[in-house]
């Protein structure tokens, strides 16, 4: 029974050892494949996560791509705005501007006309003459043709004789000059036709004058209303903070 029994755990502790023998390896390999897998798991996790980024990076460099060309083509269109309404301007404007009383300026991304205030205004006042409705309403013509172009009215006006209407108030060159251009953008809205949500007005006084006042000839170009034409999809504030940060 005893030899019997001493077999039996022999032969126990022999299958033991081979099963042992034979198992190891095969729980070694199928860890080493767990292992191995795993890490193909996160690679592949990583390389998801890779190309979602680049995709991502892809769709934006697009969308600059687009933004840019997008931003190209108006930069066109202002231009193409501006020297149509330069051409124009200067064609309905001939015989004022051979006179000296018309100028026409493009500077970078504006227009820029330049009234002289004796073609507009008697000395001292603020309404204007019908010389000056005339070619207001020229300018307003070439304008409400283009329905491209804002426009900013800005007067300056020197020490000159000012009615006694105008002296009654304190600063009267600043009342001069914000009555002028305000006149100057009423007519353009009310006889010229020209959509007022494009309009503004600006008086600068005699703080931004281009000539020297000490002659008669200084003073008869540096008195005068300076009509400034800017893209309409330029922002509003933005141009007038520009207009003046330049002057």
């Amino acid at each position: 029974m005893i030899r019997w029994i001493v077999s039996v755990l022999l032969l126990a502790a022999a299958f033991g050892a081979l099963q042992l023998f034979w198992l190891a390896p095969k729980r070694q390999s199928l860890a080493i494949a767990r292992r191995e897998a795993s890490l193909c798991l996160q690679e592949r996790m990583a390389l998801q996560h890779r190309v979602a980024d680049l995709e991502g990076r892809l769709s934006k460099l697009k969308q600059t791509s687009i933004d840019f060309e997008a931003a190209s083509v108006l930069q066109e269109w202002e231009i193409l705005s501006l020297l149509t309404a330069h051409d124009e301007l200067v064609c309905q404007l001939e015989n004022e501007i051979s006179s000296g009383q018309v100028s026409i300026e493009r500077l970078r991304d504006r227009l820029t006309v330049d009234l002289i205030d004796g073609m507009l205004f008697p000395s001292g006042e603020t309404d204007l003459k019908e010389t000056g409705k005339e070619v207001l309403h020229k300018v307003g013509d070439v304008l409400n043709a283009s329905q491209s172009l804002r426009v900013i009215a800005q007067e300056h006006t020197g020490e000159i004789l000012i009615t006694d209407r105008l002296l009654e108030v304190n600063q009267p060159n600043w009342a001069l000059a914000a009555a002028r251009a305000v006149n100057v953008i009423q007519f353009l809205q009310d006889v010229a036709g020209m959509d007022p949500a494009f309009l503004s007005a600006s008086a600068r006084s005699e703080y931004c004058l281009n000539e020297n006042l000490s002659t008669p000839g200084g003073r008869a170009k540096g008195h005068r209303l300076e009509l400034v034409l800017v893209p309409l999809t330029r922002p509003e504030n933005q141009q007038e903070e520009q207009i003046v940060n330049e002057e």
